[in-house]
């Protein structure tokens, strides 16, 4: 959560801060919404751009799901409830050889947030709006950390990252989402990515 809906200066109507600097970093790269909501669909621009409206999202992910990832990847976490210490593993695997520099990029989001949102559909502001997928923070740097690169067919790696989660985070709401690029230039398209609860 990013820009102006998440800036309590420019928006003030909601009792959380919930901007990052990572996610800043990722608004920026992206480019700044053509419109909420709006998203990008793997870092590929289609037709030159970017961002995508809401109708154009369905056709652009069926044609990315056709296309078999380069690299597959699987996330091992383990979590300590009373030290909220939390310890994750990605494991990738070469599916196709590929050349350049590939990064991982490993988040922590957190859902049902709730504080105030502009929601046009609900008439307004909307107090008790329900947040989902938060990026609350970053276990590698905004841009990925290099891994390697390049990886051939059936190569593997493995990273470890560990953090301490938030005492003001709800633990058993949050996701570890991880995923691999392939630097193309100054496009840093998404090659594959994983999902996981942080508590099992």
């Amino acid at each position: 959560m990013q820009g102006f809906f998440a800036d309590p200066v420019q928006f003030p109507v909601g009792v959380y801060d919930l901007r990052t600097d990572e996610g800043e970093y990722l608004i920026n790269y992206l480019s700044q919404p053509i419109g909420y909501p709006s998203g990008v669909v793997n870092r590929t621009p289609v037709s030159g751009h970017m961002q995508q409206g809401l109708n154009q999202w369905a056709s652009s992910i069926t044609s990315a799901i056709q296309v078999p990832p380069g690299i597959e990847i699987g996330i091992v976490r383990t979590y300590d409830v009373n030290t909220r210490q939390l310890v994750v593993t990605i494991n990738g695997i070469g599916k196709k050889d590929l050349a350049g520099e590939i990064r991982l990029s490993v988040m922590i989001t957190e859902s049902g947030i709730v504080d105030a949102q502009n929601d046009l559909e609900a008439g307004g502001i909307v107090d008790d709006y329900v947040h989902k997928h938060v990026l609350r923070d970053m276990l590698t740097p905004a841009a990925g950390a290099t891994v390697l690169n390049s990886i051939s067919t059936g190569q593997t790696f493995s990273e470890t990252y560990s953090t301490t989660i938030d005492a003001g985070w709800a633990a058993e709401h949050m996701e570890i989402i991880a995923f691999v690029s392939l630097v193309n230039g100054n496009d840093i398209p998404v090659v594959q990515a994983a999902s996981a609860h942080l508590m099992e």
